[in-house]
């Protein structure tokens, strides 16, 4: 069932327009009762003539259709070559420095490119390469102190670098600093673990709360059973 369009209600001059309906800015005139009024453009058609210089460079960046007889929808995408290369080296090392004292450490970069192509060139539509670099830094420290009990000291670093971020705002710029679940120091008894549950670290260290940098530092000691569980 067609459903008609439904005109505007008439003007002082009793006419009446269909929504949408583009009028000429130029034609502006004084109608009954001092109203300004303009008149329509024929069809709605803006005449070339009146387009504005820099909305006409705009226009000349979209595409043009490329489906035939298609009223919507009437563009697609050409192919176009994309990709994300991801690397992940790492290295770990492990030095006894006496039969009761071991000190380790770790670190890993994992670096992900990509061109982000979307098929439109820069000017069309914008893109957003990745070039991200995440850095993983670790240091543990283990001291037998006798057979029944174990010093584990620990401390962590993960920084991550995306160069798209906007400017940095510190996290005091949005009130208290907010816990981070895994930064804590945690001791333990017989029968269990238990967290100390200090929360996050830069709550403590005020030279860190400026800092967007996860911190993590631990501490455990692990005491046997006598029979050694």
């Amino acid at each position: 069932m067609d459903v008609p369009l439904l005109e505007t209600p008439p003007d002082p001059m009793g006419r009446s327009f269909f929504p949408f309906t583009v009028f000429d800015p130029n034609s502006t005139f004084t109608g009954p009762g001092g109203a300004l009024l303009r008149n329509p453009y024929p069809n709605d058609m803006i005449p070339a003539s009146q387009f504005d210089p820099i909305a006409k460079k705009l226009q000349a960046l979209i595409p043009l259709p490329n489906v035939p007889f298609a009223p919507i929808n009437n563009y697609a995408v050409p192919g176009y070559n994309n990709f994300q290369h991801t690397t992940i080296p790492s290295i770990k090392v492990d030095q006894s420095l006496s039969p009761t004292m071991k000190v380790s450490g770790y670190f890993a970069l994992t670096r992900s490119e990509s061109p982000g192509a979307n098929g439109f060139s820069s000017a069309t539509l914008s893109t957003t390469p990745t070039d991200d670099n995440t850095y993983t830094t670790r240091i543990n420290f283990d001291y037998t102190v006798k057979p029944t009990l174990l010093l584990h000291l620990g401390a962590g670093l993960l920084y991550f670098d995306h160069p798209q971020f906007t400017q940095h705002l510190p996290n005091t710029a949005y009130g208290a600093v907010r816990p981070h679940a895994g930064c804590r120091v945690q001791h333990s008894k017989p029968g269990g673990w238990q967290p100390a549950g200090i929360g996050d670290l830069r709550r403590h260290l005020p030279l860190l709360a400026e800092s967007q940098l996860p911190i993590c530092v631990g501490a455990a000691v692990r005491r046997s059973l006598p029979d050694h569980t």
